[in-house]
Order: C-alpha cells, then sequence, then structure tokens
C-alpha cells in the first residue's frame, strides 16, 4: 500500500455476496487501519439487502456506519472487464 501510495495509486476492493464473519470483521479492522493512515483505498461490497444491514450493524466493524457511503447502479458499459490473476476486475474506459 506504501508504494501504491507513492505512487498516488488508488485501490478498490469488492467483496461479493456479504455476509458478516470473523474474516470479514479482521478484514474491516484492517479496512479501518489503511484509512485512518491516509491511503487511497475504496470498499465495495454488494449483497443482500439484509446481509449488509447485519455487517454494517455489527459493533466490531460499526465504524462501517460512519463511513461516506453512496448506494449506486454501476453501469458496466463505462467499464472493461479484465481477467487479474483468476480474479475478474474492472477497467475504466
Amino acid at each position: 500500500m506504501t508504494q501504491l501510495k507513492k505512487q498516488e495509486k488508488s485501490v478498490l476492493v469488492g467483496i461479493d455476496d456479504i455476509k458478516i464473519s470473523d474474516d470479514i470483521r479482521a478484514f474491516a479492522s484492517e479496512y479501518q487501519i489503511l484509512i485512518g493512515n491516509e491511503f487511497d483505498i475504496s470498499l465495495l461490497m454488494a449483497g443482500m439487502p439484509a446481509d449488509i444491514a447485519e455487517v454494517q450493524n455489527d459493533h466490531a466493524i460499526s465504524f462501517l456506519l460512519r463511513s461516506n457511503q453512496k448506494l449506486a447502479i454501476l453501469h458496466f458499459e463505462n467499464y472493461n472487464m479484465i481477467d487479474c490473476s483468476g480474479a475478474t476486475t474492472l477497467q475504466s474506459l
């Protein structure tokens, strides 16, 4: 992350089908530290409304409720899909 910050790069982490778990709590804790250290990192979560609400309202990661949240529909015609080491990513056109 430090190298990316020096290069003025941003990071977008996407989590699909989000459900509360110990792994999500651990990730959220690290994410909060990165935000506190002013890294340019964003989090995109998708899932069923009840599952997202459960994540947002979890006491261990309650900072998500206070975060800058935006609900939006992505228009995929503005992006190219790229395969990156087995993971699908988006590239802006």
